[in-house]
């Protein structure tokens, strides 16, 4: 709250400034916490925009964007499906899903660790050539088990709080 009164003067006078002059200035500002807005800093703000959490559609398109350089597993019940992917994050924010694709990527390394392979044991395998594809293949146990470890960030109760403020000073 202390920057954002700190900053509100400076801001609040280069709006002031851009109103008064007919020139083409565009600003785009973004809070994780818009109720810590000062009162003058948000009247002066044309439109306050709530953009939501990502539906099941955007968050498929950011798994498929994501894993897309990833080694996936494409038969048989390890397959990788997207359908229970989006299911399984519901209320995950974007960065909640890279988080989940960023661990997931790190699970065959994880379980080649685990069966007793040293790191630059792996390292010189995979560099040599002889590290097998199905070895490195991500799985949907993977994934699941990514999905258990990286939980969404925000809580319904932060949901309600957004909500509350876009319905009280958001633009319609």
């Amino acid at each position: 709250m202390r920057i954002c009164l700190r900053l509100s003067s400076p801001f609040s006078r280069i709006l002031s400034f851009s109103l008064s002059h007919s020139g083409s200035i565009f600003f785009s500002f973004s809070w994780s916490q818009p109720w810590d807005l000062d009162d003058a800093f948000r009247r002066r703000l044309e439109k306050r925009i709530y953009i939501p959490l990502p539906e099941s559609e955007a968050r498929r398109e950011m798994f498929q964007l994501y894993l897309n350089d990833v080694d996936m597993e494409e038969e048989g019940e390890e397959k990788v499906d997207m359908d229970e992917l989006t299911h399984l994050t519901d209320g995950y924010s974007g960065a909640d899903v890279f988080v989940v694709c960023k661990d997931a990527a790190m699970q065959p390394l994880r379980r080649m660790m685990a069966e007793g392979m040293e790191i630059d044991e792996i390292k010189e395998k995979f560099e040599a050539g002889g590290m097998k594809p199905p070895e490195l293949k991500l799985k949907m146990s993977d994934m699941r088990e990514s999905i258990q470890r990286c939980r969404p960030s925000v809580s319904n109760a932060d949901i309600k709080r957004y909500e509350q403020w876009h319905d009280e000073f958001g633009s319609k």
